[in-house]
């Protein structure tokens, strides 16, 4: 039992070495040797091996957006959000993501997905609202801009909004009408 405790400490010991090894890589990388690849890499292994750590994502964000690296720096702010406990916060991450991927990546469905993400923190945030019916518009995703406008909708008539929940009524209604 002894020895088998003596194994565990010396393992966890290793792993922290281990982590603080491959940070203080990174930081090299990153900084004196000018190796964003490697810094990348490195900082990759750090956030694998502190899942719940934001500080390495922020790191890779960092580094491609020296690379230019867009879909990795997409990746990131996926998983930056996740691990975000704020809302407001995570409304910002997930807008910086569809930002990048609309202007950058021109990855409409996947500007759709992070506005989807923002209006599933706040059903009532009007910019989210307005550039997922946009973008949807945009592909023709008819269906889903229908989903949209009907949750729209609701919203409205929560807040006790009539007449905007009326002209949303009718814009679905047209949109049955025509497209679906």
């Amino acid at each position: 039992p002894q020895a088998r405790v003596r194994d565990v400490v010396s393992n966890a010991a290793r792993r922290v070495e281990a982590e603080a090894l491959y940070r203080r890589l990174a930081e090299l990388y990153a900084t004196r040797l000018a190796m964003p690849g490697k810094a990348a890499l490195a900082w990759e292994e750090v956030a694998r091996r502190e899942p719940l750590e934001t500080g390495p994502l922020e790191a890779l964000l960092k580094v491609y957006g020296q690379m230019g690296s867009l879909r990795e720096t997409a990746e990131v702010y996926w998983r930056l959000a996740a691990l975000e406990p704020s809302r407001e916060q995570k409304k910002e991450i997930f807008f910086a993501g569809a930002r990048l991927a609309e202007e950058q990546l021109a990855d409409k469905p996947g500007a759709i997905r992070a506005y989807q993400a923002v209006r599933a923190l706040d059903p009532e945030d009007n910019q989210a609202l307005k550039g997922a019916s946009r973008l949807l518009q945009e592909t023709e995703s008819w269906a889903e801009l229908g989903a949209l406008i009907a949750g729209t909708i609701d919203v409205a008539e929560k807040r006790g909004l009539a007449e905007q929940a009326l002209e949303l009524k009718v814009k679905l209604g047209r949109l049955q009408n025509t497209r679906l």
